[in-house]
C-alpha cells in the first residue's frame, strides 16, 4: 500500500495509474504551496494507492480542494464535502 512510482521509466511509458501518482507525488513533495487544487484525483488509481493517497492528504499541510465523483473517498476522507447543483453550493452532512 504505497504510492510507488519508478522514477526510472520515460514519463511515455508510464500507466495512466502511474502517471496520476507521479503528478500527485509532484504536488505533495516538490511544490510549495498551501492550497492544492486536486481534479478527479482517485481516478485510475488501484484501492490501495487510493487508500494511500487520502492518508498522504490527511498528513499533509495543505488545504485541499478535491474535485471528484468518487463520493466514498470524499465522505470518508474529508472534513467538508460540498456539492455543486444548479448551480449552488450546497454542504453535504
Amino acid at each position: 500500500m504505497d504510492m510507488f512510482v519508478d522514477l526510472s521509466t520515460k514519463i511515455k511509458n508510464l500507466s495512466g495509474g502511474e502517471f496520476a501518482k507521479l503528478a500527485l507525488l509532484k504536488q505533495l513533495y516538490l511544490d510549495h504551496e498551501t492550497i492544492l487544487l486536486i481534479d478527479e484525483p482517485t481516478n485510475y488509481l488501484d484501492p490501495e494507492s487510493v487508500i494511500a493517497l487520502a492518508k498522504m492528504l490527511k498528513d499533509s499541510h495543505f488545504t485541499c480542494i478535491i474535485a471528484s465523483h468518487n463520493r466514498k473517498f470524499l465522505t470518508e476522507f474529508c472534513q467538508s464535502n460540498y456539492l455543486i447543483k444548479e448551480q449552488k453550493l450546497l454542504t453535504i452532512d
